[in-house]
């Protein structure tokens, strides 16, 4: 009886003995078998052997016309067969994706800079050929982003980041220069624009969390450098409206100040300080890496990227 096989040894059995298990049902042959499954024929007796030794049960019983299967094995096929089919449909749904189809939300880290440039374009490109997919963007620290990646509790991050100890990986969007900028009658932008002139100014500091905006602040700290600061902001897309209104200069990313400042009339001021490149990339935890959603996610953040004009 099925219900006599010792549970211990099931435990311990080798799923790919029950495929040649299925096989040899079909086949009632160990070299035809083996042939199907494109291994030896004593990879199958060896196979055959340790279900045989597994189940308690000898299974087939070698006959002229080839193999026959015991009463037991005629019981335990049908059982076989479904767990392997809900097994190969299982993967084959979790190899699969369709963006047609699916119905899914994808967390993505990502700044007030991209929730305003990148978001309105990859729902568009939704609209269409991924109707069924939603974005829920996440506002997170950079202390919080690793484990949030790690996790699945979010999917992929996007901006200015930091290098992450771990297992992690990461795509290369665009590269950009930190700027000073400055409303049109602003003194400072009248002349050569100097780090006396810098100094002298008073700033309004973005302190916008999940980026590395903060290496401005550690580039000053090394060189001793203790700005005159006016204002101090949670996000960078209301530092173009403060720096308008009023005498506040602000270092940012040229990038965004060619998206945003131009609509407010402001100028850009070469930044008188050896400040780091910004890279913004895409970053994603190791678990993610061959899951077809976030390929899928991965391309298509990338090809938005490619549509946005910085300058």
């Amino acid at each position: 009886m099925i219900d006599d096989i010792d549970m211990e040894n099931i435990r311990r059995l080798d799923l790919n003995l029950l495929v040649v298990f299925d096989a040899i049902m079909q086949r009632r042959n160990v070299s035809r078998a083996a042939a199907d499954l494109g291994v030896t024929q004593s990879t199958i007796s060896n196979a055959l052997k340790r279900l045989r030794h597994s189940l308690g049960d000898p299974l087939f019983v070698r006959e002229s016309h080839g193999m026959t299967p015991t009463p037991f094995a005629e019981r335990l096929i049908p059982h076989v067969r479904t767990a392997l089919s809900a097994m190969e449909q299982g993967l084959e749904q979790t190899r699969r994706f369709d963006p047609a189809i699916v119905q899914q939300t994808f967390n993505i880290i990502m700044t007030d800079i991209a929730e305003a440039v990148i978001l309105p374009r990859v729902l568009d490109m939704c609209r269409e050929s991924a109707p069924g997919i939603s974005i829920r963007a996440l506002n997170l620290s950079i202390e919080d982003t690793p484990e949030a990646l790690k996790s699945g509790d979010a999917d992929i991050a996007i901006g200015f980041l930091p290098e992450f100890s771990g297992r992690f990986y990461q795509r290369f969007l665009f590269a950009t220069d930190y700027v000073c900028i400055a409303a049109a009658d602003n003194p400072v932008a009248k002349g050569r624009f100097t780090l006396e002139k810098y100094l002298s100014a008073r700033h309004a500091i973005p302190e916008a969390q999940g980026t590395g905006h903060s290496v401005v602040q550690q580039t000053l700290a090394r060189q001793g450098i203790d700005l005159n600061v006016g204002a101090r902001v949670p996000h960078f897309l209301s530092i173009p409206f403060v720096v308008a209104a009023s005498d506040l200069i602000a270092t940012i990313p040229e990038a965004f100040g060619a998206t945003f400042g131009r609509q407010h009339g402001l100028i850009h001021l070469p930044h008188p300080l050896d400040l780091p490149r910004v890279e913004i990339k895409l970053l994603w935890h190791e678990r993610f890496q061959a899951e077809a959603a976030n390929r899928w996610l991965r391309d298509q953040l990338v090809a938005v990227f490619r549509t946005v004009k910085w300058t």
